[in-house]
Parts: structure tokens; sequence; C-alpha cells
């Protein structure tokens, strides 16, 4: 489950994108929207290969993982630890 976004957050910027211009704000309207735009493939990329593990289940859900994994570009080693924990985590959890 997402959390929601405070008013002290909405002109923060997430760790995992210190490189970029969008805010808590922008970013979970990104990951809000419906079906898998090239943008969001790249944010669901983004946090799954440079946000710290605390953080990523505050912005995906296991079933967003699982969805976008087929059309991410990961590193394979990063690829094959996605798959492997998705799996896991879905048919253990």
């Amino acid at each position: 489950h997402l959390n929601p976004v405070s008013a002290e957050s909405k002109s923060k910027h997430p760790s995992f994108l210190w490189d970029y211009d969008l805010n808590e704000v922008q970013v979970r309207e990104i990951l809000n929207q419906p079906g898998l735009s090239p943008q969001k493939i790249w944010l669901i990329e983004r946090i799954l290969t440079q946000a710290r593990f605390k953080e990523i289940f505050l912005y995906l859900t296991l079933e967003t993982i699982q969805l976008a994994l087929p059309r991410l570009r990961l590193a394979p080693k990063i690829r094959r630890r996605w798959e492997y924990a998705v799996n896991y985590w879905m048919n253990h959890g």
C-alpha cells in the first residue's frame, strides 16, 4: 500500500532521483497512471535499481513490479534477483 503524501513532502525529491527534477507528488502521479507508459517504466526501473530497499515498497507494490518486469531494462543479475524475489513473496507472503 502506498503511504499518503504529507504537505512537507510535496517539494521533496526522492533520494533515487537526485539527478532529476521530480518531486514526491510528481513521482506518485506518474506511478498512479494506468498502464505502463514509457515514463512509468523508466521510473519503476529507477526505483528498483537506485532506491534504498526500504523505499521501494513505499512506491511500488509486488503486483506492479511483477506486471512491469517483462518490460524493464535491467541488468541480468538485477532482473534475476527481482524475478526470484517477486515469485517467492507472491507465493509465500
